[in-house]
């Protein structure tokens, strides 16, 4: 049956293939601080403003590292004034801000409770931080239990309360892509907290972590078959979350080894079938760089660049999302 949802995404199918302008917009991309890695956060937000991105994505928590060195973060409650209303003008007229929430060693349905509720504590501060920066969505992770079954309860329980904090301030959670750790597993747990302000953040680069869907030897991963392969995955996560699709981080994978993080257009993630698929179901969230080459600046242009040439060849005549 043609359903009218189906029938305005068949119709933004055909509007995008006849070369009229696509859904998305070069505002949608914004940029995570920890691409911008070993500045303060104000300079990393002047350098976001200057690469004339549509926002920005701030850790929540302090001294989070990658290869790269420190991110730039922030914890409201250790701000001075003078610190908060300067980085209130850095960030007024974003279209999109966004926030990740802490994740290090946190277990919030642990069985040891000094674990458990400190934390909750940690994220739930996390969400408080979130709204004084006017996020309209904060990532979230789930830690890797032994087995979610033996604490589903608890973990959809858990999950529910932080989306009743979350919708106090009228900010989304996203619980990012990883653990559970099959895109089946994944998607039900989205869909069993069956909260309206927690659904999914998608990492395109945390496909790699289901590589028991992949079912690919290590020499397969740099091959057609692997692209292939991680792709589909990528798709399935995207189009079975539906409307719990709230928020993305962008970054490539490199062919070899899977690598994540890697400068937009260097590695086999296939965006126009992405950006096609996003473009015809008209997709409004914002799509987070989240990167860790060097030089930081020069791969967050190349990174803008690559993805503004991606918006215009989907504007093209034939330019749409490319069916597996």
């Amino acid at each position: 049956m043609l359903t009218r949802r189906t029938l305005l995404c068949s119709l933004a199918g055909v509007a995008v293939s006849h070369g009229e302008k696509p859904a998305l917009s070069l505002s949608q991309l914004t940029c995570a601080t920890a691409s911008l890695a070993g500045s303060t956060l104000e300079d990393c937000l002047r350098e976001i403003r200057r690469q004339r991105l549509g926002g920005v994505e701030i850790f929540t928590d302090l001294g989070r590292t990658h290869s790269l060195g420190a991110f730039p973060a922030a914890v409201v409650d250790r701000l001075t004034t003078a610190e908060k209303k300067s980085l209130r003008r850095l960030t007024s007229g974003f279209r999109f801000v966004t926030t990740h929430l802490p994740f290090d060693d946190l277990r919030p349905v642990d069985p040891d409770s000094s674990l458990r509720e400190s934390s909750v504590a940690a994220i739930e501060r996390g969400i408080r931080d979130s709204a004084w920066w006017g996020a309209s969505v904060a990532t979230i992770h789930v830690a890797r239990e032994t087995g979610y079954r033996s604490v589903w309860k608890e973990l959809l329980e858990t999950y529910r309360r932080f989306g009743d904090l979350a919708a106090k301030s009228k900010l989304r959670i996203g619980i990012e892509t990883g653990a559970p750790e099959t895109v089946e597993e994944y998607l039900a747990l989205i869909r069993a907290i069956d909260h309206d302000h927690v659904g999914a953040t998608v990492d395109t680069g945390h496909t790699r972590v289901y590589r028991r869907d992949a079912n690919l030897k290590e020499s397969e991963l740099g091959t057609e078959k692997g692209r292939q392969r991680y792709n589909d995955l990528l798709m399935q996560k995207v189009e079975g979350l539906g409307p719990k699709l709230f928020h993305f981080h962008v970054d490539d994978v490199r062919a070899n080894d899977w690598r994540v993080h890697r400068t937009l257009g260097r590695g086999i993630v296939d965006w126009q079938r992405l950006l096609g698929h996003l473009s015809r179901v008209r997709y409004q969230g914002a799509l987070a760089m989240e990167l860790e080459e060097a030089p930081v600046v020069a791969m967050v242009q190349e990174s803008r660049e690559f993805f503004a040439r991606q918006l215009e060849m989907l504007s093209r005549p034939g330019g749409r999302d490319r069916k597996a």
